[in-house]
């Protein structure tokens, strides 16, 4: 009997909502360019730092990690016992030092399973490590009233070369999510394995700001901002295939159930699903978005 694949990941509002902090990067900008990108909400702010940038790959492995760790909540004591031995790999400072964290054990190929990727296959298994890396060295400070910190956004423990076995645990943001002690947003995992482009994940991921069952407008120039980042094309003719791309990365998202309309021109009616079931209880104060 096939094993049902974890369906949802509860996301911190600053990893979707921060903008550039996953964008759709030309050849050769990964070695150019660094991530410095900050997500600020009242009188909070979460800046994340590395020595890359990240992109849709790396975006569908943090869900992925984050959708198995929502799943692993029944065991959620375990998760936070399991965490301790490793939880100086997260560089812990600062207020942080004394925030809950989880870790969750996994596999390669049920990392793959759940992000969507090819199982069993040395290239994806590859290019998985190598975004776990990534996102292990991207270091987010914390600043708000009472708190101030950083640590890593994750941190992995222990890859083995046979069984591609390891243990993961959450930074302090990502678990507060998980756990439910913040405000956090539903992603349906369904929809994110579903789809195929780059572009067209890291646009699902930022047009988490609809709320279910809601539809709003958005023009094309704040959908190229979403996948390429606030950087301006080099030319027209790049400005005019970046546009091409958000395009066929919006016709993507009616075939997962989302509705879009361009009633005028370059002016997009985007519609979110209902929630299909009970998922998760949504924590609506703002100064609750960060931890």
């Amino acid at each position: 009997m096939t094993r049902k694949l974890p369906p949802h990941a509860k996301m911190a509002h600053p990893i979707v909502h921060a903008h550039g902090l996953f964008r759709s990067l030309a050849p050769g900008e990964r070695k150019q360019k660094k991530l410095d990108v900050t997500f600020n909400v009242e009188d909070a702010a979460v800046r994340f730092m590395g020595f890359e940038p990240l992109d849709s790959r790396d975006l569908q492995v943090l869900q992925a990690v984050v959708a198995l760790s929502t799943e692993g909540l029944a065991n959620a004591k375990s998760m936070l016992s399991d965490a301790a031995p490793i939880r100086s790999l997260l560089a812990l400072t600062g207020d942080a030092n004394s925030a809950p964290t989880v870790a969750i054990a996994l596999t390669l190929a049920k990392l793959a399973d759940t992000a969507g990727f090819e199982k069993n296959c040395g290239f994806s298994y590859q290019k998985m490590r190598a975004s776990l890396a990534r996102l292990s060295n991207v270091t987010v400070l914390v600043k708000r009233p009472g708190f101030e910190g950083s640590y890593h956004l994750i941190a992995g423990h222990g890859i083995e070369s046979r069984t591609g076995r390891l243990s993961i645990i959450l930074s302090p943001l990502a678990t507060a999510a998980v756990l439910g002690h913040n405000s956090f947003l539903s992603t349906n995992m369904d929809e994110v394995r579903s789809l195929k482009s780059g572009a067209a994940h890291i646009l699902h991921n930022r047009l988490h700001w609809i709320n279910q069952g809601s539809t709003r407008k958005v023009g094309i120039q704040t959908l190229c901002t979403y996948v390429y980042g606030d950087d301006e094309a080099p030319s027209i003719v790049a400005q005019r295939k970046r546009q091409q791309s958000v395009r066929r990365a919006l016709a993507e998202l009616p075939r997962i159930g989302w509705a879009v309309v361009e009633k005028e021109p370059s002016m997009f009616t985007i519609g979110r699903p209902a929630r299909r079931k009970p998922t998760f209880r949504h924590a609506k104060k703002p100064e609750e978005l960060v931890s």
